[in-house]
């Protein structure tokens, strides 16, 4: 049986076992002895199932910004957040979930390579609104190099705001995440004060990146400067926005799959 300390998730879960070590969450394959599994331990098991699958996919979606440029335990972090999530918002008798506007909030601050936190380089966090159907972010000014470091030889920077959108309710997800972009010069001393705004259907939990590309010129080549030890992204908002989806928007929505939110009769 499986139960949650503090930011982890620790125990048995069907055949994975779940630690602590190190103040990290690590995942492991139970092998060899057969496993008997009691009512509790299936419930439990496919809870854990379905937040891995929304992690896998948050994955994949993110992974044009991110370039995998993840540290080692960025997976098993997300695991652990995302089990937390879906533990505290469902009825374990009737196996249904009920997430409300910030059931995801644990998620917001998400670094995908915590060698390299967001707020190492930008030092000054974006504002992250809801107002009616608008994702709105707003970005003070910036005073250069002192709230956003650049790396050594790097000479500009582009921020990019990602948003992923998932339907939960009908298990789908736009096909490609929508972004908008901003480049600062180094040799910039003040960068004005800055909005952006998505447009977001009603009931969709929605999921702001923010990535940070450093980049360097060579003859008429500009290179990348982010790597697997430096590479500042992270997760600044989830929320589940305001009322029931209604049909109305002309996005790309796509299936995902292993993800089934009505429980099956007689499963247990």
């Amino acid at each position: 049986m499986a139960r949650v300390t503090g930011k982890h998730v620790t125990g048995v879960l069907g055949p994975v076992t779940l630690r602590r070590y190190r103040k990290k969450q690590t995942m492991s394959i139970r092998s060899g002895e057969k496993i008997k599994q009691t009512v509790a331990t299936k419930k439990c098991s496919s809870t854990f199932g379905k937040a891995n699958m929304l992690v896998q996919s948050v994955r994949s979606r993110f992974a044009p910004y991110t370039r995998d440029f993840c540290d080692g335990t960025m997976y098993n972090r997300m695991n652990s957040v995302m089990s937390m999530i879906f533990y505290e918002s469902i009825d374990t008798e009737t196996m249904e979930f009920s997430f409300t506007k910030k059931s995801f909030d644990k998620l917001s601050g998400f670094d995908f390579n915590i060698k390299s936190p967001l707020i190492h380089s930008l030092r000054v966090k974006p504002e992250v609104s809801l107002d009616e159907h608008d994702i709105v972010i707003k970005m003070d000014e910036l005073k250069i190099p002192v709230q956003l470091k650049f790396p050594a030889k790097s000479q500009f920077c582009k921020i990019t705001f990602s948003i992923v959108l998932y339907r939960l309710k009908e298990a789908l997800m736009i096909d490609i995440p929508e972004e908008q972009s901003l480049v600062i010069s180094k040799n910039q001393k003040v960068f004005e004060a800055q909005e952006f705004r998505f447009r977001v259907p009603a009931g969709c939990l929605c999921l702001l990146g923010c990535f940070l590309d450093f980049y360097c010129n060579s003859g008429e080549f500009q290179l990348l400067q982010n790597n697997e030890v430096f590479n500042p992204a992270a997760i600044l908002s989830a929320l589940i926005s305001t009322g029931e989806y209604q049909k109305i928007d002309n996005r790309r929505w796509r299936k995902m799959p292993g993800l089934d939110w009505k429980p099956r009769r007689n499963r247990y």
